[in-house]
């Protein structure tokens, strides 16, 4: 009686797990404007996968056929999986190269002094000094933020320019605040900058697209600073996500913000996957992406595009070390011909809840 009990309580949870790794599967390739529910399954993906693989041993001496089944199905997610995790750690034989291009993105939670997503006690002109200290030590050729915060007393643009040598940069804030307060998304270069404009999102929004054309040696090279949709949480959708406050209310604005932001990502995404199409130089989308990597979003964009990590990647390397678990979603993309990959590193600072994003890249000749 109670092995009978335990092999259908085993073969409920068996099913249910496999049920939910194929929509965490599905999630990547499907619209969210034909489910508003997969991208959440794209969410938890690597739990329910981690899930799977813990079920699957109890399953060999149980439901055998089942277990050969379930091995089928994580092996066809080994694909996805090696989007969050990695093994390879670049090429040390092309890290001396001559005409290395360095790129680094950042979501900088407006250079510290934001409240809401700091993450230490820290003075915020402590914090902002520490992240361009953080920035200097890897000299990147081009630099990008989101989030970028620029006001009368701070002239963040000047002092970047200033400390860390760069002395071209190209902006977009979205409104001034109180006190003339700017904020937007921001792309700072050693190298001329010899064209820069503008991707327009449709719909009310606060999140933006920039690019700029750098010359470097004789090529040109393009890259785009994207910051998509933002879910925009508050105090009090942290202190839901803490469990400081038990109301269902509190869920459903959280999981009503969540699904508007999808649904605005889903027509960002193509927006800007248009954009390039127009391009004649070999170009990279960096940015906050806002989704991680079993996502719509990700697959529009990252498609026909080699993904830094992928390519150089070591570990996990999550960028988002906030209070709900997103893992990656801060990226590097670079084109599949004429570049690759020879170093992708995310320093382990927590000062705000993004980490910043570093790779190198190699010109094939």
């Amino acid at each position: 009686m109670v092995r009978s009990l335990y092999k259908t309580i085993l073969l409920v949870l068996a099913m249910l797990a496999a049920l939910l790794l194929v929509l965490g599967y599905v999630s990547y390739w499907v619209p969210i404007h034909l489910s508003s529910l997969l991208p959440f399954m794209g969410l938890i993906f690597p739990f329910v996968y981690l899930g799977n693989v813990v079920i699957s041993p109890l399953l060999f001496f149980s439901w055998r056929k089942l277990f050969f089944a379930q091995v089928i199905l994580l092996v066809l997610g080994l694909p996805f999986v090696t989007n969050y995790v990695q093994l390879d750690g670049g090429r040390d034989d092309l890290k001396e190269s001559k005409g290395n291009f360095k790129l680094m993105t950042w979501n900088v939670n407006l250079m510290g002094y934001n409240q809401v997503n700091r993450q230490v006690e820290m003075e915020s002109n402590v914090v902002r000094d520490s992240m361009i200290a953080e920035i200097a030590k890897k000299s990147p050729d081009v630099l990008a933020f989101q989030e970028f915060l620029q006001t009368p007393k701070q002239n963040h643009i000047r002092l970047i320019k200033e400390r860390l040598g760069m002395p071209y940069h190209h902006v977009r804030f979205s409104h001034a605040k109180s006190g003339r307060r700017k904020s937007g998304v921001v792309m700072f270069s050693k190298l001329p900058i010899v064209n820069s404009g503008y991707v327009p999102f449709t719909g009310k929004t606060n999140n933006f697209c920039i690019f700029i054309d750098v010359k470097k040696g004789e090529d040109t090279l393009r890259i785009y600073n994207v910051h998509f949709q933002s879910i925009r949480f508050q105090m009090k959708d942290y202190d839901v996500i803490d469990s400081q406050k038990e109301e269902k209310q509190g869920w459903y604005r959280i999981v009503d913000k969540m699904q508007r932001a999808y649904a605005q990502r889903e027509g960002q995404v193509h927006i800007v996957k248009q954009h390039t199409k127009d391009c004649s130089y070999p170009f990279w989308i960096v940015g906050d992406f806002n989704d991680p990597p079993q996502s719509y979003t990700y697959h529009t964009m990252s498609a026909g595009m080699n993904d830094a990590f992928r390519d150089a990647g070591f570990g996990m390397s999550p960028t988002y070390v906030g209070r709900f678990p997103n893992f990656r979603i801060d990226y590097i993309l670079s084109p599949e011909e004429e570049w690759t990959t020879i170093q992708y590193d995310v320093p382990e600072v927590n000062w705000v809840d993004h980490r910043p994003v570093f790779s190198e890249f190699a010109r094939l000749d």
